[in-house]
């Protein structure tokens, strides 16, 4: 029965691509705005684009879970740190996906920095580690991601995020590389209420994905969300509520051929009293 799993599950994988190595979304923000991310600051920047970090002032921590098609093996841990010095701001984040006969890993050690008041670029290391069954083996990688992200103006942010350029080598039998992906996006603020998020994300074996995200502030601690992503037409709606030092945010996205996609995160933030 479980390599019926087994089985079921990798045609899933293939038709879904969404494996931790494709630098999948972390955070029910990003994953309520259509996946979009890389022209976003906040916490989970951390994950996805690690020039959005440079701006934090406090040491934090985040968890997060994501869960595909009600089916507990595609499931995606996350879990996340970020402490502040004065020359910038380092950030340790670590993912797991799949269950016993599959699992990928990744591990990353961060370091983003400002450049003057409009300009941050960060750069990230990262383990990856895939593990098939007992009998296929285990394969261990490292590779690196770089970010930048500008403020053209009080209204209009730009994000750049490149993972994994030197095209790291899967397996040498076949000569698999494990893709590159590079994603730009821009963020513009319509109000101090409304903002809107356009993104287009192109990995080396596949079409660009264009996503769309619009986040409205219903109060100054309840956001609500809504996206699309041109991938396999997803879309997405969440809610974002912040109390004190917590914030808490969930997301869902229908996928119209497989079903639904659900992410909740928590953030909490260690305030200092200086």
């Amino acid at each position: 029965m479980r390599w019926i799993v087994f089985l079921f599950f990798f045609v899933l994988l293939g038709y879904t691509k969404i494996t931790a190595n494709d630098n999948s979304v972390a955070g029910g923000r990003s994953a309520a705005l259509g996946g979009s991310s890389v022209s976003l600051e906040g916490f989970w920047s951390v994950y996805n684009n690690q020039a959005g970090i440079a701006s934090y002032k406090h040491v934090a921590v985040g968890i997060s879970y994501e869960n595909r098609f009600l089916i507990n093996e595609l499931s995606t841990k996350y879990a996340a740190i970020i402490f502040p010095v004065r020359s910038g701001v380092f950030g340790l984040s670590i993912s797991s996906f799949g269950f016993t006969l599959y699992n990928e890993k990744k591990i990353g050690f961060a370091f983003a920095r400002k450049f003057g008041k409009y300009f941050s670029a960060s750069l990230q290391i990262d383990y990856l580690g895939i593990r098939i069954g007992n009998e296929y083996g285990k394969k261990d990688l490292f590779t690196f991601e770089t970010g930048m992200q500008a403020q053209a103006n009080s209204n209009l942010s730009l994000g750049l995020h490149i993972f994994n350029p030197p095209h790291i080598k899967l397996s040498d039998q076949y000569n698999e590389l494990l893709p590159a992906v590079i994603k730009f996006g821009i963020t513009y603020k319509f109000s101090k209420k409304i903002c809107s998020t356009v993104e287009i994300e192109k990995n080396t074996y596949h079409n660009a994905v264009i996503k769309v995200g619009i986040e409205y502030l219903i109060t100054q601690n309840v956001s609500f969300r809504i996206g699309v992503a041109t991938q396999q037409g997803i879309n997405s709606f969440g809610i974002g509520y912040k109390f004190k030092t917590f914030v808490f945010d969930i997301s869902s996205s229908y996928h119209p051929g497989l079903g639904y996609i659900s992410q909740a995160s928590l953030i909490f933030e260690i305030k200092s009293n200086n």
